[in-house]
């Protein structure tokens, strides 16, 4: 085998081992709830009882005549994707007050396509469908002022996200609930702020992957969507550099060559931004191994 052609495989194997696939870039939603009417409480006395307006959300019970405190907390607008792939959700409550220790609250979301209003009592917070997935949600402390975070709520969004009718810019529900099972337990109740109150309201915080567009124009650019960015870099780093040693091209050829190659796969939307980058610094060493290596060589 020609010394060229030697030089030039191990690059090629480098290029199609160490080159990532598809990289798809994260998305942070951040929403707030701005509305008094959208975080409410509800409990029972032991006859249901429901309130707006109070400053507060609250969870666990909190006296033998106040018990089952649950909280339904909707935010609007939510810019994800019907079927996108939620990497993290995370609710942030500012504590306000507690009762007892060893807490235990749920978390649980609205079932339906779009959240319905909270303030609603009758027609959507008591008759409203809540998600499969819950998540436990244990503080071991709770100090006024201090915002805490719930557990990872990523199969809650992931259920609701996921569901036929969801589209992007719905809302979502989701409740925050006594853990302790139903009825008069013991007193172990936590406050948190609401938008009605002194503090900071409920924060939602979701970290989402949109689902990759795959509209191939041709039956080239959807054979290379398919077998991956790999192996659509190494064809091309293959025929560049078939052609370049049969011409015996200088290094300079060889760069622009594949950089152009990059772009054009790059520009029909085959490969992502980073595995250029990746591919450019790949092919500059290949040039300055050329370079220096290059002297002497045997024909």
């Amino acid at each position: 085998m020609d010394f060229r052609m030697k030089k030039f495989l191990p690059i090629l194997l480098a290029l199609f081992l160490f080159l990532p696939g598809p990289v798809f870039a994260q998305s942070v939603v951040d929403v707030s709830v701005t509305n008094g009417l959208d975080d409410v409480n509800h409990h029972l006395t032991p006859i249901h009882v429901f309130s707006t307006g109070f400053g507060f959300v609250q969870a666990g019970d909190f006296a033998s005549n106040q018990y089952d405190w649950e909280s339904g907390i909707r935010f609007l607008n939510i810019p994800i994707d019907q079927g996108g792939t939620i990497s993290s959700a995370f609710l942030k409550l500012q504590a306000q007050g507690f009762w007892g220790t060893g807490w235990k609250t749920l978390v649980k979301g609205q079932d339906v396509d779009t959240a319905c209003a909270v303030s609603d009592h009758t027609l959507c917070y008591d008759a409203v469908a809540r998600t499969s997935n819950t998540v436990v949600w244990n503080p071991t402390v709770w100090t006024a002022d201090v915002v805490y975070t719930s557990p990872d709520l990523v199969l809650i969004i992931q259920e609701i996200i996921d569901r036929p009718g969801w589209v992007s810019g719905n809302d979502l529900g989701l409740f925050w609930t006594d853990g302790q099972g139903a009825g008069w337990q013991t007193q172990k109740a936590l406050r948190g702020d609401s938008f009605e109150g002194t503090g900071a309201p409920p924060e939602l915080i979701i970290t989402w992957i949109p689902i990759p567009p795959v509209t191939p124009t041709s039956i080239f650019e959807g054979w290379i969507a398919f077998v991956g960015n790999g192996l659509a870099i190494l064809i091309v780093a293959f025929v560049c550099g078939i052609f370049l040693w049969l011409v015996k091209a200088p290094p300079l050829m060889m760069l622009i060559c594949g950089w152009l190659s990059l772009l054009l796969l790059f520009t029909l939307g085959i490969i992502s931004p980073a595995i250029v980058l990746i591919a450019l610094v790949a092919f500059i060493g290949a040039i300055f191994f050329k370079i220096v290596l290059g002297t002497g060589e045997s024909a």
